[in-house]
């Protein structure tokens, strides 16, 4: 399943409601891949990721322009900076200056 958040209309439901992107995830089969694109739009899916990853071993494939944006925001989703041992961590270099 994906999910790109630069579809507004997506992007608008998931901002008025919390628990949209929860329920949305229960059409996906467990162990399988979801994308979510466009994540630093809306970091407080990241709270979701991690409580499906931990509950029902969903994989996530999170895509975004500004790795900048989720470490300013207080998001507390960071496996794999909490040593999540189901988080992998990749850091890319870009033209953000990283």
């Amino acid at each position: 399943m994906r999910f790109d958040l630069l579809d507004e209309s997506l992007f608008t439901d998931l901002l008025a409601d919390a628990g949209l992107f929860g329920r949305m995830l229960t059409a996906v089969s467990d162990r399988e891949w979801v994308v979510v694109d466009e994540v630093q739009r809306l970091p407080s899916l990241l709270n979701e990721v991690h409580r499906q990853i931990a509950d029902r071993g969903l994989r996530f494939a999170l895509l975004g322009s500004s790795a900048r944006k989720l470490k300013s925001g207080d998001q507390g989703c960071s496996g794999a900076e909490a040593g999540d041992p189901m988080v992998e961590s990749t850091k890319c270099s870009g033209g953000e200056g990283n």
